[in-house]
């Protein structure tokens, strides 16, 4: 089974890989996990702590094309996942990973461990604190240029557009 998490922070959006492994496996299951392109380039400028804006600008905007591609040539064996849906437990979305993957998943507890998992990638405060984290840490021109650059993006998976003048 092939997994493309495009919520990491690692390039593992290139078409090339994935098209081989189709051709080398045959059929495949393929998980396409995406984050709201404004939250993942604030979750960049935090993990890289020198990295300039410019740069991570240009590899949120790089993955974002990736996805539409992927999205464009996606096949019948092709689910796309938020971030934001796994992050807050969405039972529903724990529900369709369990059907592509043919076995149950269940809730992840709560426990220390999870924490502590969390801690250790984490660039906010708790999963929760992720999710829309650009409403505090963008100023509106950031904004407006994700809403104009992004909007097909948005529109495709369902992600808000700002309410930014």
């Amino acid at each position: 089974m092939r997994f493309t998490l495009a919520a990491e922070k690692k390039n593992n959006l290139d078409l090339l890989p994935r098209k081989f492994s189709r051709k080398m496996f045959g059929a495949v299951k393929e998980l396409v996990l995406l984050r709201d392109p404004r939250d993942l380039y604030c979750s960049r400028l935090s993990y890289f702590k020198n990295i300039n804006p410019r740069v991570a600008l240009q590899e949120v905007r790089w993955a974002r094309t990736q996805l539409l591609k992927i999205r464009q040539e996606a096949a019948s064996d092709t689910i796309f996942v938020k971030y934001e849906d796994i992050v807050l437990d969405n039972t529903d979305e724990i529900r369709r990973l369990s059907d592509l993957l043919g076995f149950d998943l269940y809730p992840v507890d709560t426990s220390q461990e999870r924490a502590s998992r969390f801690v250790e990638h984490a660039t906010s405060g708790s999963p929760a604190a992720s999710v829309g984290r650009w409403r505090e840490q963008l100023i509106e021109a950031e904004i407006r240029a994700f809403d104009e650059n992004g909007a097909e993006f948005f529109r495709l998976f369902g992600y808000e557009k700002s309410t930014a003048p």
